[in-house]
């Protein structure tokens, strides 16, 4: 009697074993995990596109219809309230709420050009940091801050703006754009210009900080958005719609082999705002060979038990 209780306790110590390696074997892995980056552009018909340019997702569709005429620019998206802020042809400030889609309300005019400071002549560059929608005036080293009063968090209002003076590019008239984008962990502001410029501000000080990396005539121009964590600038050509990491040290554009060309148009977008992050799903990762391991091992302990089973016992 006292054999076969020991025979009992070596098996199921057996089995408990294979389980237990069988279940480490099927537990979550954390490997490494593609997040979306959805970047948000607008192109010549006044549609607002989203695009996922991460490598092995790449993908674009329509997001919304503004409905208004002309052609837009200075896109520029606050992530934390998920708004697309932009310029329409005449300058006027327009809002998207995307969180509300295509109901009633999601689309507004928050204030117009006149009231942010702009003349006649189109604004082709903007980015949000701060509660602000910041761009520079084509062609001059004046870069505005209108500050923005969120009191009605649906509908921001303009409450005031200030202009900064940098100290390049020199001419002035070198600073025509291309895109301007705003690095939010570090206050870095990055300019890639129509007329080959990449250079950086620093916005604690902006009128002293101006930082060239690129000079006149060196670069393709681009429009110009980060990733949901900062840690990829991406660049977009209109002409051609391709797509670019770009190299915040040096300036250099890495061909993503990628285009979004918006249809009916022939073109890419006109400008792009941030990147609105998704959380990625953990799934669950099983390697095979462990898993066959495990199966073996499984299969031997239940193989130990028809043994011990048929053998017979003796006093």
């Amino acid at each position: 009697m006292l054999f076969n209780v020991c025979v009992s306790r070596r098996v199921s110590l057996a089995v408990v074993a294979s389980l237990l390696i069988v279940s480490a074997v099927l537990q979550p892995a954390v490997a490494d995990q593609i997040v979306p980056t959805y970047i948000y552009g607008i192109g010549d018909a006044n549609r607002i596109w989203q695009t996922d340019p991460v490598p092995g997702q790449q993908s674009f569709a329509i997001s919304y219809s503004t409905g208004i005429t002309g052609t837009s620019n200075a896109v520029a998206f606050d992530r934390n309230r998920e708004q697309l802020l932009f310029l329409s042809q005449s300058n006027d400030l327009y809002v998207w709420n995307k969180s509300l889609g295509d109901a009633p309300g999601a689309f507004q005019m928050v204030t117009t050009g006149s009231a942010l400071g702009i003349s006649s002549v189109p604004v082709f560059n903007a980015a949000y940091y701060q509660n602000s929608f910041w761009f520079f005036k084509e062609a001059t080293n004046e870069l505005v801050k209108a500050t923005l009063d969120y009191t009605t968090p649906a509908l921001p209002s303009l409450s005031g703006t200030t202009s900064y003076t940098t100290t390049g590019p020199t001419p002035s008239n070198y600073n025509g754009f291309g895109d301007i984008a705003i690095n939010e962990n570090t206050g870095t502001l990055y300019a890639a210009t129509s007329t080959g410029l990449f250079y950086t501000l620093d916005l604690s000080s902006p009128s002293t900080s101006y930082n060239e990396i690129l000079p006149f005539g060196s670069n393709i121009s681009l429009q110009i958005a980060f990733n949901q964590d900062y840690s990829i600038l991406y660049g977009h050509n209109y002409a051609s719609g391709q797509w670019y990491s770009i190299n915040t040290t040096t300036g250099t554009p890495t061909d993503l082999n990628f285009a979004t060309i918006v249809p009916g148009t022939g073109f890419g977008f006109r400008d792009l705002g941030g990147a609105s992050s998704i959380s990625a799903a953990i799934v669950p990762e099983i390697d095979p060979s462990l898993c066959g391991s495990a199966i073996a091992l499984l299969l031997g302990a239940l193989g130990l038990i028809e043994r011990r089973r048929l053998a017979p016992v003796t006093a």
